[in-house]
Order: structure tokens, then C-alpha cells, then sequence
């Protein structure tokens, strides 16, 4: 049936084809209209349908083209961005070229300059690199407040730290006269770490894990005395208090640090906020061309604030972080930044390629293995049942129940001061450090830390009390006269991931509603689905698709 424009005004019509009469009739649709018909030849019928079969066809062209022109367009725009990142890695080896060979020339230049001094050739050296390195690499920076601040006294400059090149920009925004507080020397590659310590920056030991690593580092308190005496000779120091670069992009925890160094020296701390980093970063040192926001605050006269308020070191430190945050856009806020009770927030974490890089059980046995602890064929066996896993011919807790059996008459006591040494020797150093900053910010907070896995108990108390866990859910193995029987008491998995949460919810009493959790798997995912903030870490092709569907966040470590 084809509609068409009545004739007469206030006459709708329809258009009919009758096959015996050939003919077409125009039938008045509305009762009240007088009835009328006219014929015309089925000739015209059909070049009626010829027209609008062009039209549709023309249609449909334009819609195809449309689309083409499309992925065109995208394309266009991949090309694009893999011609940028390829720019950007050429502009990177060359500024990593010329760093090494201008080693050699600084250190003559430095010869007859005094040992005082020659930190400051370097830093200017560093400074003209970083110049033209940002230049070709298509970087600019957009600066607001530096109009605020006097370079002749020495001051404590704090920021936010998005990504690898926040010092780099704040060293040529600063010049050669500061002197960063910074991770580590050692924890750069070369021919970074060479320059860092020519330059004499203060390198600090963030973690227990960088005290056994970097013992030439300075500790904290050795780092604060550095930096006070830096002060009082007239240089200004950089500090990021958060400590690490923000995995997640928000705000994390700010150490008590650059308060202390404030305090003590009587100093002001002038605020930084950095803005679009994290945009542009691809890795720690290469980026994209962009144009990212530098904004200074008001410097901050702590020392007033801490006597008219009598505050404390940590509130001092809070303050800081607020003023900070001031001078950012609201997605660099910490998740729940605002929440109103925060001993009601929970948060939940599972350890296998979560917190830990891989797969702690098995690392275990192997490391069990090479002490001589476990026999090559219990290793075998183990490796045999996780490998059918991975093919998926049997499921993964199948290989598991088969696995412990290899602990079937080990006493209990001996089992848990093995898992302790190895975990101590070779399993902490597997532990993402990125992970162990976002927990330090929650328990910060005042948020319940929650480990929920499908590891064996001595192990995952392990990984509690490294983190700092405030409670902890695994499988129990079943003992009889003091040993294992290679049996598990209960089984939490699958969806019994989300009982387990639900059950603790009622004993700890805290709210969903404002709770995180921190997943990898499918087998995370009913307990990822039960709270309001949902983080994938290193997910799955699979998972990672879902997340993306369904605005979770997704964080590669």
C-alpha cells in the first residue's frame, strides 16, 4: 500500500491496484468526504515503483557511504596516533642518545669547576635537554599562578603525580636551584640514574621492599634532615607526598613528609596542581603530543596554621592535600573523597594477579621445590594438573583439589613456617607496589581492608599481614591429629565469592553502597557486581570488554 497527497483538502486517500481492471483507484479514507475514483494505466503504477526503488536504493547508498566514510575516518585517525607514538619513541631514543653521550663532556667540563658547583652544571644540562626533548615531542605547557612566587627565598614546592614526566616538568618549570625529593636512583634505568645522581637530587627509600633493594638511598629521616639543610642554605626542594604515581589518576594519600619538612624548617609550601598527564602518557617516560595545565596556588604559611589551629602532624597533612585538590579537576578526586562514614566502606581485594604478579600457589610450590622441601614428582603432578586447567579440559578448582593433595600428613606448624620464609624470601617482591599505595590510602581512610581468595590459609595470612589486611577469607584445610588430611573444609567459589561478602557484611556491618572492590577474574566478577566502585586489574580480553561495557575501572599494572 503506497500513501499519497490527497487531491481535494481534507481528503485522504490511498492509492490501490486492482489486477482485473488494471486500473488505480483513489479512495476517500474519511466517511464524511464524498466518494470519488479516476483511473490511470498500471504503466504508471510501475514507474511509481521504479522511483521509489531508486530513492531507497539512493538511501542506502548514502547510509553505506556514510559508513565508509567513517571507518575511514578511523582509520585515518589510528594512523595518526601509531605516527605519533612512533614520532614520540624516535624523539625519546634520541633524547636518551644525547643524555649518554654528553656524560662524557659534562664530566670534563665539571673538572675544574668546584664539587659544590657541579651539580648546578648538570642540572642546567638536564634542564636544556628536557627543553628540546618537550619541544620536538610536541609537548606544551600551559602555566597559571607562577606570577605568585619568589625565587629568591627558597620554598617547599607539593604536587599531584599522574605519570613518569611530572618531575621533568617541574624541573624546567623550576630551575636548576631545586632540589626534588625522588624514588631511588638505582629504581631508574640508565642512563637516567647516572644523571640523577650527578645532579644530587634526594632519592628516598619509599617502602621496606626499596630499603633491601636501594640501601645506598636515604631513609626517611635521613631524607627530611637532607632536605632542611637544603632549605636553610637557600635552594628549594620539590616534593610529591603521595609518594608513588597515582595508578588509578586520583589523589592517593599524602605522607606526613613535606608537613614535617615545613614545620622544622619554617618554610611556606607553595601548592602545584598537575592537569592532563595522564592523558597523554604511554609509558613511564614516552608520551603523545598534547598540551597539558600546570597551575601554582598560594604559597601556605604552615607554621601559622599549625599553631592557631592546633592541629597535628597528620591534620597538617591533610590540609595540604586539600589545597592540592583545590587546584584540580574533580576526576582527580579520590573515589568517596566525600563520604560521611567512612568505617562503613569495605574493601575487598583478591591476590592472584591483583595484588600479586601471577599465580602465588604455584609460585610457591616451585620455590618449595628448589629448597628441597617437595619432592620433583609432587612438582610434576602440580605443574601437570595446572597445565590441563589452562587447556580447559578440567576446571581450574579440579586442579586445585588435585594439587593439595601433595600436602596430605604435612604438619600444620610446618606448613605455615615454610609459607612464612618463602613468602619473606621470594613472594613479597612479586607484590605490586602500585597496589600496596591504593591500600595504604584506603586504610588512611579508615576503610576496612578485605582479602578474598581462593588461596590455602597459611599463605593468604601471609599476604594479610604484609598489606596491612584487617580481615581475610580463604579455604581451610582439614586437619586431623595435627596434620592435613589433603582435604578442604569448605569451599568458597565461584558465586560463593558474593555469599562470603554478603555474610561478612553482616558480621562487620558495613555498606555496600560505598564499597570497592579490586578483581582480575570471572570468578571476581559476583563479588565486583555487589559494590559501587568496581576496579579490573590486568583483566582479561574477555573481562576487560565487560568492563569497558559496563564503566568499571580498568587499571593495567
Amino acid at each position: 500500500m503506497i500513501k499519497h497527497k490527497p487531491r481535494a483538502k481534507g481528503v485522504a486517500c490511498q492509492w490501490h491496484y486492482t489486477a482485473d481492471r488494471g486500473k488505480l483507484f483513489n479512495h476517500p479514507t474519511s466517511p464524511s468526504t464524498k466518494s470519488f475514483w479516476y483511473g490511470a494505466s498500471s504503466e504508471a503504477f510501475f514507474a511509481r515503483g521504479k522511483f521509489l526503488k531508486n530513492k531507497r536504493r539512493k538511501k542506502l547508498h548514502g547510509l553505506f557511504s556514510a559508513e565508509k566514510h567513517q571507518a575511514s575516518e578511523s582509520a585515518a585517525e589510528r594512523e595518526y596516533i601509531l605516527f605519533k607514538k612512533c614520532k614520540n619513541c624516535s624523539v625519546t631514543s634520541l633524547f636518551i642518545f644525547c643524555n649518554i653521550v654528553l656524560i662524557p663532556i659534562i664530566e670534563i667540563f665539571c673538572l675544574p669547576v668546584k664539587k659544590k658547583s657541579r651539580k648546578f652544571l648538570w642540572r642546567k644540562a638536564a634542564i636544556f635537554n628536557i627543553g628540546w626533548y618537550f619541544y620536538l615531542s610536541g609537548l606544551k605547557i600551559k602555566v597559571e599562578g607562577m606570577k605568585k612566587i619568589s625565587n629568591k627565598k627558597p620554598m617547599i614546592y607539593i604536587a599531584n603525580h599522574l605519570s613518569g614526566i611530572d618531575g621533568f616538568i617541574l624541573i624546567y618549570l623550576l630551575g636548576p636551584d631545586i632540589t626534588p625529593l625522588m624514588a631511588p636512583v638505582k629504581y631508574f634505568p640508565f642512563p637516567y640514574s647516572y644523571w640523577f645522581g650527578k645532579m644530587e637530587y634526594i632519592d628516598v627509600q619509599r617502602s621496606d621492599i626499596e630499603k633491601e633493594k636501594y640501601r645506598t638511598s636515604y631513609e626517611p629521616h635521613q631524607a627530611i634532615k637532607k632536605a632542611i639543610k637544603e632549605l636553610k642554605s637557600g635552594h628549594s626542594i620539590l616534593i610529591f607526598p603521595e609518594g608513588h604515581i597515582s595508578p588509578q589518576h586520583k589523589l592517593l594519600y599524602f605522607h606526613t613528609g613535606a608537613a614535617r619538612i615545613a614545620l622544622a624548617a619554617d618554610k611556606k609550601i607553595t601548592p602545584i596542581g598537575i592537569i592532563g598527564t595522564d592523558k597523554i602518557t604511554l609509558s613511564k617516560f614516552t608520551f603523545l603530543p598534547g598540551t597539558i595545565k600546570v597551575i601554582f596556588g598560594e604559597p601556605i604559611d604552615l607554621v601559622e596554621y599549625y599553631k592557631n589551629n592546633k592541629s597535628t602532624i597528620k591534620k597538617t597533612s591533610e590540609k595540604l592535600k586539600k589545597e592540592v585538590r583545590s587546584l584540580l579537576l574533580k576526576k582527580y578526586y579520590s573515589l568517596g573523597y566525600d563520604e560521611k562514614s567512612p568505617e562503613k566502606t569495605a574493601v575487598l581485594f583478591n591476590i592472584d594477579n591483583t595484588l600479586y604478579d601471577g599465580n602465588a600457589q604455584k609460585d610457591f610450590i616451585y620455590y618449595s621445590w628448589k629448597r628441597g622441601s617437595i619432592e620433583i614428582k609432587y612438582l610434576l603432578a602440580v605443574f601437570y594438573y595446572y597445565m590441563l586447567s589452562k587447556c580447559k579440559i578440567i576446571s581450574y578448582f579440579d586442579s586445585f583439589n588435585y594439587s593439595i593433595l601433595i600436602l596430605k600428613g604435612w604438619r600444620a606448624d610446618k606448613l605455615y613456617r615454610l609459607n612464612k620464609l618463602i613468602f619473606n624470601k621470594n613472594l613479597k617482591y612479586n607484590v605490586y607496589e602500585k597496589m600496596r599505595a591504593i591500600i595504604k590510602d584506603h586504610k588512611e581512610k579508615g576503610h576496612k581492608i578485605i582479602l578474598i581468595t581462593h588461596m590455602v590459609a597459611p599463605l593468604a595470612k601471609c599476604f594479610a599481614d604484609y598489606v596491612g589486611a584487617d580481615y581475610w577469607v580463604s579455604l581451610y584445610l582439614e586437619e586431623k591429629k595435627l596434620k592435613y588430611t589433603g582435604k578442604l573444609i569448605k569451599k568458597y567459589m565461584n558465586n560463593e565469592k558474593s555469599k562470603q561478602v554478603l555474610e561478612l557484611k553482616k558480621i562487620l556491618k558495613f555498606e555496600l553502597g560505598q564499597s570497592f572492590a579490586y578483581g582480575h577474574d570471572y570468578d571476581d566478577l559476583p563479588m565486583l557486581k555487589l559494590v559501587k566502585y568496581k576496579t579490573l586489574v590486568n583483566p582479561e580480553k574477555d573481562l576487560k570488554k565487560y568492563g569497558k561495557k559496563h564503566n568499571c575501572e580498568i587499571l593495567e599494572i
